[in-house]
């Protein structure tokens, strides 16, 4: 595997790590608001990367949690 593709790799799986913790502090209701907005809006960003990366496989998911740290 050559550098590009490691680091590539390394986000990947750096981002869907991210998503599984946000996806956690989305379900508890003592997070901070703050907390959680700033995680939707890192979130967003990750994943229009991954989607410029070709990685669209997440997308769904990422976006369902994403919409569930927004405050309702």
């Amino acid at each position: 595997m050559d550098r590009d593709a490691a680091i590539e790799r390394l986000a990947v799986h750096a981002a869907y790590g991210l998503h599984i913790v946000a996806k956690w502090i989305s379900e508890n209701d003592a997070a901070a608001s703050p907390l959680k907005e700033r995680l939707a809006t890192h979130l967003m960003g990750i994943d229009s990367s991954l989607r410029m990366l070709g990685h669209s496989a997440l997308h769904e998911e990422i976006e369902q949690t994403e919409n569930s740290l927004r405050p309702r």
